[in-house]
């Protein structure tokens, strides 16, 4: 026989920091006990364990609620000699009577679903014996509080480079510094397009900056800038040098720059060629023409090259029928066609060697035979010193 003992229960902490929907809330019940109440229990008796969840006064499920035992040992349905073990209560010499001792504390965690006011009610019993003793215990869940608002990005502004009365953004300037006897090279990539400005030894001056940057919104340059009608903008850079005392240099240079830029594929409209995409810089009012090579690549990227002696905004535009005659022009004999428009390298290049283009003014048919004297092609020259304008019909001989 084993002498019953009453069991005393104090709710010892709760942890204050964790009682917030969604976090783990910690108590412990402290179990303490006092031989000799009288009553008389066997090897057999057990501990009676029970525990109820309310939440504003309405049971809750304790599942849901998560609630969890961790220690020490398994409370539920201990035998008296297991209850014994477990909890470390001293007997006497012969075993047979329950000594006092300071108890034990049994630790839970609970993880509320929702906020408000919850209860959570333990009871214990010695089975066989006439009393049971509970203890509830009270705390508030409130809401976690909401997440700080993710941080707003603020870029920095981009600069802008003033160019007569255009103002242009740039993007992913890269700068480097003329070095005595060395060429300099600098590149630099926007939106996928790379733009190049190579300057021979001796072109720039010694400590002068050269540098290269792209327009991200060719859209908006294009909007301030228009090309001419037809056309697209394909994309933008603006090349700079700056001497070593901080003054700008526009050029002309002591020598030639090469400037080259590189599309990548998808860039430019299906069925492009190399005539279509023309090289033009900013003169401060109007986009100008500059003497280019361009080539559509197998990749269907397109590389365009040019020499020149000055800095500004350079851009390509794409212009279907650029450069070219419409119809095309019979490889022999005499055609008629519209031109598309271009300089006079381009219309010469157009008519080819030992050719000629002619159109009639006042009744009077006035010629450019490519390869004859100057003197010979100097009224053509004269009436057009822009060159041909487009959409000008002229005939073509070969």
């Amino acid at each position: 026989m084993v002498v019953a003992t009453l069991l005393t229960f104090i709710v010892s902490m709760g942890v204050a920091n964790a009682q917030t929907v969604g976090e783990v809330h910690e108590f412990a019940v402290h179990v303490s006990f006092d031989p000799g109440h009288g009553d008389i229990v066997d090897a057999t008796t057990s501990l009676a364990y029970d525990v109820s969840v309310t939440r504003d006064g309405v049971d809750v499920d304790t599942n849901d609620e998560t609630l969890v035992y961790t220690g020490p040992g398994d409370i539920a349905g201990f035998t008296a000699d297991q209850f014994q073990t477990a909890f470390g209560i001293p007997t006497d010499a012969a075993g047979d009577e329950l000594l006092a001792t300071e108890g034990v504390d049994l630790e839970f965690t609970i993880t509320p679903t929702a906020a408000g006011e919850y209860v959570v009610s333990l009871q214990f019993m010695i089975e066989g014996t006439p009393e049971d003793t509970s203890i509830d215990h009270p705390f508030t869940v409130t809401d976690a509080p909401a997440p700080p608002p993710p941080p707003v990005f603020i870029p920095e502004p981009l600069p802008i480079v003033t160019v007569g009365d255009l103002q242009v953004t740039v993007a992913n300037e890269v700068e480097k510094t003329v070095v005595e006897g060395e060429q300099t090279e600098v590149t630099t990539t926007t939106n996928g397009v790379e733009g190049t400005a190579i300057a021979p030894a001796g072109v720039l001056p010694v400590g002068a900056r050269l540098s290269v940057a792209g327009v991200p919104s060719v859209a908006n340059l294009e909007a301030d800038a228009p090309g001419p009608e037809g056309s697209t903008l394909r994309l933008g850079f603006v090349f700079q040098a700056t001497g070593a005392d901080g003054v700008l240099l526009d050029g002309p240079f002591d020598g030639q720059v090469i400037l080259q830029f590189t599309l990548p594929a998808g860039s430019i409209e299906e069925g492009t060629v190399a005539s279509d995409l023309v090289l033009v810089y900013w003169d401060g009012a109007a986009w100008v023409e500059v003497n280019s090579a361009a080539t559509i690549n197998e990749d269907g990227s397109a590389t365009i090259v040019a020499a020149v002696d000055h800095f500004t905004v350079f851009a390509v535009l794409e212009r279907p029928g650029y450069q070219v005659f419409a119809p095309a022009p019979a490889a022999s004999g005499i055609s008629l066609a519209a031109w598309g428009g271009g300089s006079f390298e381009a219309l010469m290049n157009a008519v080819g060697l030992g050719g000629s283009v002619w159109i009639f003014s006042g009744g009077e048919a006035i010629g450019y035979r490519v390869g004859a004297p100057a003197f010979a092609n100097e009224p053509f020259v004269t009436m057009f010193p822009d060159g041909l304008p487009t959409g000008t019909r002229a005939v073509v001989v070969r």
